[in-house]
């Protein structure tokens, strides 16, 4: 049992599905500054106290490159994993032709994404062959498109005054909804555990809380440039004034 640093779910991987569940996922309660001693037996951090406001939005806490860069990777591990044994040098082979990096210990936040493009050229023709499948070639393939659909939305800096935004919430909020589902479609209870880490949970919730409000793509630790960085930049030159 964990859980996450922001809100009160916890992660509980001896329970099926439930990382997938919107019942409970809707039922978290965000932590604030007033509820914070309810769930947390220490102080609230510095940089969270002295942003509270901006942390409960998670505008402070949500790195949208490295959460989904890390659910790409163990996503990536798990359809590896449908894939039989002998196919795998050849996966390795398409990660390192696409990356250009021998060892995907050495992949960066961008060479996953960039992976992710190209899951349908990759897996469906082995996964396809192999007879211990747990899903039909078109809902793997209907997964796959839904993450590149996910992308999207995490990297196209879209336009919060246009009068058609309102539609683009409530399409990034269905389309994460057909994740889940489809994810529960195509891999079994013990398989999508391996899932239930920060990266997915944040994806799930934290990025539609981020997404009223700013551009998710803002929301990265790289090269100093996104939010996080700049208000930990900020704090640190004046938290003592």
């Amino acid at each position: 049992k964990s859980r996450c640093g922001q809100c009160s779910y916890l992660f509980i991987v001896t329970a099926p599905y439930r990382c997938l569940d919107w019942n409970v996922l809707t039922e978290i309660i965000i932590l604030t500054s007033d509820n914070w001693t309810e769930f947390r037996n220490v102080a609230m951090p510095l940089l969270i106290n002295l942003s509270s406001k901006l942390s409960e939005l998670g505008l402070v806490t949500y790195d949208n490159l490295h959460f989904v860069a890390g659910h790409l990777k163990q996503f990536s591990t798990l359809v590896s994993s449908l894939v039989p044994l002998c196919n795998q040098g050849y996966i390795s082979n398409k990660f390192a032709e696409i990356t250009k990096q021998d060892n995907d210990k050495y992949y960066q936040g961008w060479h996953w994404r960039k992976l992710s493009l190209h899951f349908s050229e990759i897996f469906i023709p082995l996964v396809d062959d192999n007879p211990k499948k747990v899903a039909t070639t078109k809902s793997l393939s209907c997964l796959f498109e839904i993450i590149t659909e996910i992308h999207i939305f995490n990297y196209i800096h879209w336009n919060r005054n246009s009068a058609d935004f309102e539609y683009l919430r409530l399409r990034y909020s269905v389309l994460l909804f057909m994740y889940t589902y489809q994810l529960k479609d195509v891999f079994s209870p013990d398989q999508v555990s391996q899932l239930d880490t920060v990266y997915m949970h944040k994806l799930l919730i934290h990025s539609i809380i981020v997404f009223r409000l700013v551009n998710l793509a803002a929301c990265s630790c790289e090269g100093g440039e996104g939010l996080i960085s700049k208000l930990k930049k900020f704090f640190r030159d004046h938290g003592n004034n």
